[in-house]
């Protein structure tokens, strides 16, 4: 490599000065280097490398192992330093404008499930439909249940502090977590949701959105195709399927023959089509069917805030990701061993690590959530059955698109171990709605009594 550029500076007719630097920045210099960190080695009283006289851990510390070092930790800065740059980016964007920021976070959430109409406008329930009216009866009550559970959560964990005093750091960052998720609770209206019109089984918080549950109209009940049970008729809206397996709403304009129609699309175009290729849409019922299901659906996405785990899903992806950059680092990136251990670094990362700390999370929420449903005031023995109703609709959508996910290759549990685990923690959480059945009797009482009297218990503290 020397050679060959001072034999293109001479073509040049560069001057010898000039040569004669080429020469020092390519030869000399890495030999400056390698000489003062030999002379550190042999200040210790060790060899620069290869020697024998140092010992085995003075070999370790050659300069190819010295320079690995280097560029591992310089790639594990770089990662935290991207970390804290996106943070900070942020943090200060959000500030300038908290609504601004909120709205445009909440409409980037509905676009990317994909519940938006064809304007780009969200889709979402009518304010006086049944899905909604459904949610707001029994967010309120178990939003209360939270903040309970969540103080309950507190306490005994103060307690362990001061019982505790060997893991103190520890216990001082989980109560940093309830505190943060106590801030959230406190903060949370009781309007804090929206019910999207998607027909997907699922409900969900977002890190981004915070303060909103995310409720899919899909629980409730949600479409399906089935064929025509009685003949077409004009003004009728079916749907017909189009080029890439997609099923498009049409209308008929005319019925030409008891096998034939004129169809009108949404492009407005027209052409004729089959009876036999028209599919109705019917209206299946979900999942959640009653308030204790619901209640221990809405409870489960509040335990996620409660034990924080948004946080720690991004820590964990930071930290793979950080962790790939290093590897990337230290290996040659041009070489075929990289390029397979960045591709197993990745895939290792997610099925080894993520997925199974995503599960677990799940399971931990499906406990708590059981609990805050019993606190306020749902059955818990009636609502392990949300999951074998989803299980049901698992089996279903496998059969009808003959793809069926391994447990270990998804972010959530099987519906039927969800399941087995909730009535296993239904005694304790059993314990709890026989209380919350208690205090709303009191509350009852106390109620009626100041409902039957003239100014209740108020008139003890009338002025004088």
């Amino acid at each position: 490599m020397l050679l060959l550029r001072t034999t293109r500076l001479r073509r040049r007719g560069c001057s010898g000065h000039v040569q004669a630097a080429v020469r020092f920045n390519c030869y000399s210099a890495p030999l400056v280097v390698r000489s003062f960190y030999a002379a550190a080695v042999q200040a210790s009283g060790g060899q620069s490398s290869g020697g024998s006289a140092g010992g085995g851990w003075r070999r370790f510390f050659d300069w190819a192992h010295f320079r690995r070092v280097l560029i591992a930790f310089r790639a594990a800065t770089l990662a935290a330093s991207l970390y804290s740059a996106g943070y900070a980016a942020g943090v200060s964007y959000s500030a300038r404008d908290p609504e601004g920021t909120r709205k445009e976070q909440l409409l980037a959430v509905i676009r990317n499930m994909g519940a938006v109409n064809e304007d780009g406008t969200p889709k979402l329930m009518a304010m006086s439909s049944q899905e909604v009216a459904a949610v707001r009866q029994v967010f309120p009550k178990v939003l209360r249940a939270a903040r309970a559970e969540l103080a309950e959560l507190k306490a005994e964990l103060e307690k362990k502090m001061q019982v505790d005093k060997s893991s103190a750091q520890e216990l001082a960052d989980e109560m940093k977590q309830l505190e943060s998720a106590r801030v959230q609770l406190e903060n949370w209206r009781e309007d804090g949701f929206l019910v999207l019109d998607d027909d997907s089984p699922n409900a969900f918080v977002h890190q981004f959105v915070p303060r909103i549950i995310f409720v899919h109209r899909g629980l409730f009940w949600r479409q399906a195709l089935a064929q025509l049970d009685q003949p077409p008729r004009v003004g009728t809206q079916v749907t017909v399927l189009k080029a890439g397996n997609v099923w498009e709403w049409v209308e008929i304009k005319r019925v030409l023959s008891a096998s034939e129609v004129l169809i009108r699309c949404a492009d407005g175009s027209e052409r004729q089509c089959a009876v036999s290729e028209l599919r109705g849409v019917e209206k299946r019922e979900g999942v959640v069917q009653s308030n204790e299901q619901l209640g221990l659906l809405l409870g489960h996405e509040l335990s996620h805030v409660i034990h924080n785990h948004e946080d720690d899903r991004a820590a964990v992806l930071a930290t793979a990701a950080g962790c790939q950059l290093v590897l990337l680092a230290l290996l040659d990136p041009t070489g075929v061993l990289s390029l397979v251990a960045d591709f197993c670094t990745g895939v290792l990362a997610r099925f080894a690590v993520y997925m199974p700390t995503s599960r677990q999370h799940e399971l931990e929420a499906d406990a708590t959530g059981l609990r805050i449903a019993a606190r306020a005031g749902f059955d818990p023995c009636l609502a392990p059955r949300l999951f074998d109703r989803m299980a049901a609709h698992e089996e279903e959508n496998s059969r009808q698109t003959g793809r069926v996910v391994p447990s270990w290759a998804s972010t959530h549990p099987r519906s039927e171990d969800r399941a087995a685990a909730l009535m296993e923690a239904v005694q304790g959480a059993s314990e709890l709605f026989e209380r919350s059945l208690a205090d709303q009797a009191v509350q009852d009482a106390f109620t009626s009594f100041n409902s039957s009297r003239s100014g209740g218990v108020s008139r003890f503290f009338r002025p004088r």
